[in-house]
């Protein structure tokens, strides 16, 4: 009976050549270990299969208790896609569902982690068996599930780079992942915190849209060229409101019926995305989107516009803030803006030659402190910022006297006529 210690253990001592090779064996480990850990969910369930009676059966030995997310009220179904260096900032997300999760309502989570097995190195198998044991803790608080799925066969049929990026498509084949009987499910990017219980959302009347979204705070986008070197390129309606595609409550099935998933592929595979499938859902989703509030999908550019109607308001420009309930009712953060909370602060400077911060930063690595078992890897990670601090403040001294002097050279420059009078002056009235 292997335990979870003696999977960690194994994996430490893989070097990378070796690695490849234990994912698979690995995988099938990790599905009875997470059963140790105190969930019933599969680890890695098949390879781009849907769930069946083949997986069903082979799940059947051991026979696992039943877990806390198995109750009599449906599950919520939530999906996110992540590399496996990732998964340390997803359970920071997963931590923030539970902890924000309404504890009257004991509905519970069924989270799907969308994987691509041709981006794992030789630290995935660390990264994976932990999973168990974060399915474990968040349960303690809250009844749920993990379960992992690999894409990588899903993800062969579209036209990208086989690397760690990859991954991002998988969420086109979420449905393939879900009983048909599952009317509506959730998904969410890596770079998210929740603010609120998401299952509110889920009580939204769809009708006959296909996805419910939030606008992208850039909401046209540039035409698409073709791969084709004769083709024409995609224009989107003038009329299309652009959409952000990190938060999708998705009418699954009219997403089986509008064939969005292999719609969307033949666009990827015809069209050169700027922004991913995110171009690609927005093309053939296209009208039949329902728009929710900036709070669902709160992206931190949408701050910069806030603090911009604030000045107005202070300055007697404005009297109104049409972002203000948005903000006083934020769900859901998504931190589009470089750099994200785990980044250091210090690869990006503003204005005044600072480090940036970012907004919302320090209710992120609150939850992350306390996001075991990888809690010690992301306090190390913080550990690490601290210590460019007095060069950062520094840098920052010396680059405004910089752009003091190349401030009055340009002026100068702007005036030529007062330089070459000021120069002439300077030189014969010594």
């Amino acid at each position: 009976m292997p335990s979870l210690e003696s999977t960690f253990e194994n994996a430490k001592n893989l070097n990378k050549s070796q690695a490849a090779g234990f994912c698979d064996d690995f995988l099938k480990k990790l599905r009875f270990v997470g059963c140790q850990a105190g969930g019933e969910g599969s680890y890695l369930s098949g390879n781009d299969q849907d769930s069946s009676a083949d997986s069903r059966k082979s799940a059947q030995k051991p026979t696992p208790k039943p877990s806390k997310a198995e109750s009599s009220q449906e599950a919520h179904h939530i999906f996110f896609n992540s590399s496996t260096p990732y998964l340390k900032y997803l359970s920071v997300l997963l931590h923030s569902i539970i902890a924000h999760a309404n504890a009257t309502n004991s509905a519970p989570f069924a989270f799907h982690i969308l994987l691509d097995s041709r981006g794992f190195d030789e630290d995935s198998p660390q990264e994976l068996a932990k999973l168990p044991a974060l399915e474990s803790l968040l349960n303690s608080t809250h009844p749920c599930t993990i379960s992992t799925h690999d894409c990588a066969t899903l993800l062969d049929t579209i036209n990208a780079p086989k690397n760690q990026t990859r991954v991002i498509y998988s969420r086109l084949f979420l449905a393939r992942f879900v009983p048909e009987s599952v009317q509506k499910a959730l998904y969410l990017d890596v770079d998210m915190l929740a603010l609120s219980d998401v299952r509110e959302i889920f009580a939204n009347h769809m009708q006959d849209s296909i996805i419910a979204v939030v606008r992208d705070v850039v909401s046209k986008q540039s035409p698409l060229s073709a791969r084709d070197a004769t083709g024409a390129p995609y224009h989107f309606s003038p009329k299309h409101i652009y959409f952000n595609s990190g938060m999708m409550l998705i009418n699954l099935p009219k997403w089986r019926e509008k064939r969005i998933e292999q719609r969307c592929v033949e666009f990827l595979n015809t069209y050169c995305a700027l922004y991913f499938d995110q171009d690609a859902l927005n093309a053939v989703v296209g009208e039949n989107a329902h728009y929710l509030d900036i709070s669902w999908n709160l992206q931190t550019q949408f701050y910069n516009q806030y603090r911009f109607y604030e000045y107005r308001i202070a300055n007697a420009l404005s009297y109104k803030n049409p972002l203000a309930q948005s903000f006083a009712a934020r769900k859901i953060i998504h931190y589009v803006c470089e750099p994200k909370p785990w980044d250091s602060p210090y690869l990006a400077l503003d204005s005044t030659h600072l480090p940036m911060f970012g907004y919302e930063r320090a209710i992120w690595w609150d939850l992350a402190r306390k996001t075991t078992p990888f809690a010690k890897q992301l306090i190390e990670l913080e550990s690490s910022f601290a210590s460019l601090e007095d060069y950062a403040h520094a840098l920052s001294k010396d680059l405004q006297a910089m752009q003091l002097r190349v401030d009055k050279i340009i002026a100068l420059l702007k005036n030529p006529l007062g330089f070459a009078y000021r120069a002439c002056k300077a030189r014969f009235t010594k």
